[in-house]
């Protein structure tokens, strides 16, 4: 493990408005209709603070990515999910938008993997796990018992380092393949952020 992340106190208490609205919206739902005036209001505020969670926590990943000298981030490709919402998964795409934004801006480069069979596959042999309760995988080839997330997000970055590779060698073949010419733009200047 690099780096484990779990989101800051700021981000915790926006995912904890965030669930007070749901509740609130779903409360007036039930409680009168869809017709009543402060329905459409709560639904623009809990859009709104979506948004403001995904830049917030893109803004923190793509920090941590430029603490380990602008790390690739890799993200799971989960466009065969048919209706990510109703599975709820919270705005998923507007934080890979901003992530993308963030660490671009820092010079960095955002992956994504497909994630098909990810938490069934085991990160040091690759035969076929079990789970005997949710959050744990069990592979008995290795006779090894993980957390199912570290796990699967260890196969995950294997093959975002295969696909790479994979990449790097078929450019290589390629007959335009070129080496890299130096940039003959300026060079950026970092701007200060607490102006003196």
């Amino acid at each position: 493990i690099v780096h484990t992340y779990s989101m800051s106190q700021r981000a915790r208490s926006m995912q904890n408005s965030i669930t007070a609205t749901q509740k609130q919206l779903s409360y007036l739902h039930r409680k009168y209709g869809c017709e009543y005036p402060e329905i459409p209001l709560q639904g623009q505020s809990l859009s709104r603070k979506r948004r403001e969670l995904a830049i917030v926590v893109a803004q923190e990943i793509a920090d941590i990515a430029d603490v380990w000298d602008n790390a690739i981030i890799v993200v799971e490709d989960l466009s065969f999910v048919k209706n990510t919402m109703q599975n709820g998964r919270w705005n998923r795409g507007e934080l890979v938008r901003w992530l993308n934004h963030y660490h671009e801006l820092n010079g960095g480069r955002v992956l994504k993997v497909n994630a098909w069979n990810t938490s069934q596959e085991c990160p040091y042999c690759h035969e076929k796990v079990t789970h005997p309760k949710w959050k744990e995988s069990y592979c008995a080839h290795c006779d090894v018992l993980m957390d199912r997330d570290i796990a699967a997000s260890a196969v995950i970055a294997q093959r975002c380092i295969a696909s790479v590779k994979q990449s790097i060698t078929t450019r290589k073949k390629s007959q335009k393949f070129t080496t890299q010419r130096t940039r003959r733009s300026p060079v950026v200047r970092d701007t200060l952020k607490y102006p003196r």
